[in-house]
């Protein structure tokens, strides 16, 4: 049977933000993508590898697709769903090497596929620390109690915490230690794989900007995460820039998106964010449900607020996206190892 060769293609390109698509868009970007690694493959395969691969349809791209945006965007996500991609992700990291994508795509397709490729370590190390937490409850709940109280019934050691990736609902203090596990991860990856000289560079100059609207130069981070420091970035869902804008965000922000797109010019792009964000800080009154808005949206954020009459990003983790959940520990790393600070100690 012939193998699906563009099936790693259509994991990674589409990749997470494809849900915000409409269904039109959608079937443009399929075709387009389909028609253009089409050629590539014609012109570029060797004749031994074109009798046993063939390139998929787009209806074959879209179900793909639809599959891996799910595990990431839906509310209903979890660790299994995101796991059970992780091999489709890392045959995709190879194969992008061989394929003619450009850089501003590719960009955009490397921040959001490390989600994957960082997921199996991810999902072990969250475990582990719901587990501490759950047994560190368990022998205070057998530990004595005063006279005259009836004890607690003794639980059995476990020797370890639990590992299991699927538990019941997170308490605040699981969700905490899941959050800071998440943090250890991004960050052992940032020392493996440093940003770029390059990212550095727009980094360093978007923080002067950040200085200049009273927004904490630190933040200026964010691009890595969003564009991995690539002015160009353009994801298939409309987003674009430094700090990928969406076009409603971005022209309720004052950039323009036409004749010229302003959301490519990396001043005025970083000028922008560091507005959005200070507005999202103002609103929300913690730098962490500040940065899942900004990754999941103003409104969605307040409505889990909301429902779960909460005011904290611990208290609605377990009710994001796994991408909004992972998002924001990400950007926190990358801030306690380039800049020495958490997130949650910047005012």
């Amino acid at each position: 049977m012939k193998k699906h060769l563009s099936r790693l293609l259509a994991l990674s390109v589409f990749a997470s933000l494809l849900s915000a698509a409409s269904a039109q868009e959608a079937d443009g970007w399929a075709a387009a993508v389909a028609e253009g690694a089409g050629a590539a493959f014609e012109a570029l395969a060797p004749a031994s590898v074109k009798k046993n691969w063939r390139m998929m349809t787009p209806d074959e791209m879209l179900s793909a697709v639809g599959t891996l945006s799910q595990a990431l965007s839906s509310e209903d996500g979890t660790w299994e769903s995101v796991l059970r991609l992780v091999p489709d992700a890392k045959n995709a990291a190879v194969a992008l090497d061989a394929l003619p994508l450009d850089e501003d795509v590719r960009a955009w397709i490397d921040a959001r596929l490390s989600y994957f490729l960082a997921a199996n370590e991810l999902a072990r190390e969250e475990a582990m620390a719901r587990g501490r937490v759950r047994q560190a409850a368990r022998v205070a709940a057998a530990s004595p109690k005063p006279a005259g109280r009836p004890a607690a019934a003794p639980q059995p050691a476990t020797g370890r915490p639990s590992a299991a990736i699927t538990a019941a609902p997170e308490t605040v203090a699981e969700s905490r230690a899941a959050y800071e596990a998440d943090v250890a991860v991004w960050r052992r990856k940032f020392t493996r794989d440093p940003p770029t000289r390059s990212a550095e560079k727009a980094v360093k100059r978007a923080q002067k900007i950040f200085r200049e609207e009273g927004v904490r130069e630190e933040l200026a981070w964010l691009a890595f995460v969003e564009s991995s420091g690539r002015a160009d970035a353009r994801s298939p869902v409309g987003a674009a820039g430094l700090f990928q804008f969406m076009p409603k965000t971005a022209e309720s922000m004052g950039l323009a998106l036409s004749p010229k797109d302003e959301r490519l010019e990396a001043d005025k792009c970083a000028r922008a964010a560091a507005k959005y964000l200070a507005r999202l800080r103002k609103r929300f009154g913690d730098w962490k449900l500040a940065l899942a808005a900004y990754n999941y949206g103003e409104g969605n954020v307040s409505k889990k607020l909301g429902k779960a009459r909460e005011r904290s990003f611990e208290g609605i983790r377990g009710e994001l996206p796994m991408e909004t959940r992972l998002y924001v520990p990400k950007l926190d790393a990358i801030l306690r190892e380039k800049a020495g600070k958490k997130l949650a100690d910047i005012p």
